[in-house]
């Protein structure tokens, strides 16, 4: 069933202040349903698409006033009617849905008005190996037809950190690949600088990267989609960098059987480096004012906090942060504080400009400082982990069909919640925390490109 055999509709209507999610969705419908498609001051007489906010529904459930995410379809038989939605990106689910033939959306049920609640109202790629990582180079990959089907499957974020060039411009160690895996989750110093950093990456190359992290954004906002960052950081800098400003050096992060150079990150703390980042975070948000969210990694590809227990070559750091013999747990305390006055300065730097800007730690290497860490966050600063009971890399979740595995949290296998989750989440929300819960749709952690789900009904459990 196509959405010219439900109903004839002749003309769409968007606002003449369109978003341009609502563009884009009335577009596609006009495309599918051979429809003229026209600008309105108000509703026209045809069929609308609007957000929630235009107030151009008619006979809207009263669902619509509790749900936080949701689609209204409403066709009428003479092609009248209303496409609204609460999220810019479901105006274009929802005519994918119409579009795709969904066998229950029949004429009847559309005349009277369809109202569907959207599972998850904050959506986002996790680590997205496509769109902004290391097959973002793939022959014939589509970024325009990437989104579209983001936005298609429900999602409302997309991640926009990504290099113009295939490989990062990073200083060269004689037979080494590690500066290879700078590729993904590209950091700061990939797309801008600071008067700290000036002169350490060549103009153009900061330049052409932060042109192509606008352009991700744009196609992304097209569809609805809010952009957001996914980063390895703290990251590491040039070892010419600390030549000049040796007091500046803080953690060697690097993998020993990897890299053939040590290399080092800033010392977090120390009031030149969090003034960098404040002004880093705050120059991508002048030069993409509705970014959403920043996704902390970190612990591996060239990043990581100082003294934390995790870091490859074992605890260390700079003598700002630890400046005499501690105890372990005394240093895990430190080191856990730390990572809560990293993220601190970076939401109050973000605040300055989008006040809802979230700042989100991957917490999974962090199991020594873990208590450390949540004890410090709350608000626009929150943590990430495939089960709310991870404590380091351990996850409490078996294999299926071979229980000895208790690694497949957050992968596809990952199909159902432990009662024990609720105690957690509700512990977190009293602390004032919203926790995100992250999932692949893979047996692994990480997912390559797929032409569809191979596990439908694991990945709707």
């Amino acid at each position: 069933m196509t959405l010219s055999s439900l109903s004839p509709i002749r003309s769409v209507f968007h606002s003449t202040a369109a978003a341009p999610a609502e563009l884009t969705a009335a577009t596609e419908l006009g495309r599918i349903a051979g429809a003229t498609v026209a600008a309105s001051a108000a509703r026209g007489l045809g069929l609308n698409v609007a957000l929630a906010g235009r107030g151009w529904a008619v006979n809207l459930p009263d669902a619509a006033k509790s749900a936080a995410a949701w689609m209204w379809l409403r066709i009428a038989d003479d092609g009248t009617g209303e496409i609204v939605a609460s999220h810019g990106s479901f105006l274009f689910t929802a005519v994918r849905l119409l579009a795709n033939g969904v066998g229950d959306l029949t004429r009847e049920k559309l005349a009277a008005g369809v109202f569907l609640p959207a599972t998850f109202g904050w959506h986002r790629p996790h680590w997205d190996a496509c769109y902004t990582q290391y097959w973002r180079s793939a022959r014939g990959f589509d970024p325009e037809r990437y989104v579209a089907a983001l936005a298609e499957a429900g999602f409302t974020h997309c991640e926009v950190n990504s290099l113009q060039t295939h490989m990062p411009h990073e200083d060269l160690v004689a037979w080494e690949y590690y500066s290879q895996f700078y590729t993904y989750a590209p950091g700061f110093n990939h797309f801008v600088d600071t008067p700290l950093t000036k002169g350490l990456w060549p103009a153009l190359y900061l330049d052409a990267n932060l042109n192509h992290l606008r352009k991700l954004a744009d196609l992304g906002r097209r569809y609805g989609l809010k952009p957001g960052v996914c980063m390895f950081e703290p990251r590491t800098m040039p070892e010419r960098f600390f030549q000049k400003h040796p007091t500046l050096r803080g953690a060697r992060v690097d993998h020993p059987f990897r890299s053939r150079l040590p290399r080092f990150t800033m010392a977090q703390d120390h009031p030149i480096v969090q003034r960098h980042y404040r002004e880093a975070l705050q120059k991508l948000l002048r030069a993409v004012p509705d970014l959403g969210y920043m996704s902390v990694w970190t612990n591996d590809s060239g990043a990581g906090f100082e003294h934390t227990a995790s870091l490859y070559v074992g605890r260390n750091g700079g003598p700002y942060m630890i400046r005499e013999w501690r105890s372990h747990d005394k240093v895990a305390e430190a080191a856990g504080k730390s990572i809560v006055r990293y993220l601190k300065n970076l939401r109050t730097a973000a605040a300055e400009l989008n006040p809802d800007f979230d700042i989100i730690l991957r917490i999974e290497p962090f199991k020594v400082e873990h208590d450390h860490i949540k004890s410090g966050l709350g608000g626009h600063i929150t943590y990430e982990a495939p089960s709310l009971l991870v404590r380091g890399y351990a996850l409490p979740y078996p294999h299926p069909k071979y229980p000895e595995n208790m690694g497949v949290a957050g992968s596809i296998f990952h199909s159902w919640l432990d009662a024990s989750e609720k105690t957690a989440l509700a512990e977190a929300r009293a602390a004032g925390i919203e926790p995100v819960l992250h999932y692949s749709v893979s047996g692994v952690m990480y997912h390559e490109p797929l032409l569809g789900a191979p596990f439908p009904r694991l990945l709707h459990a």
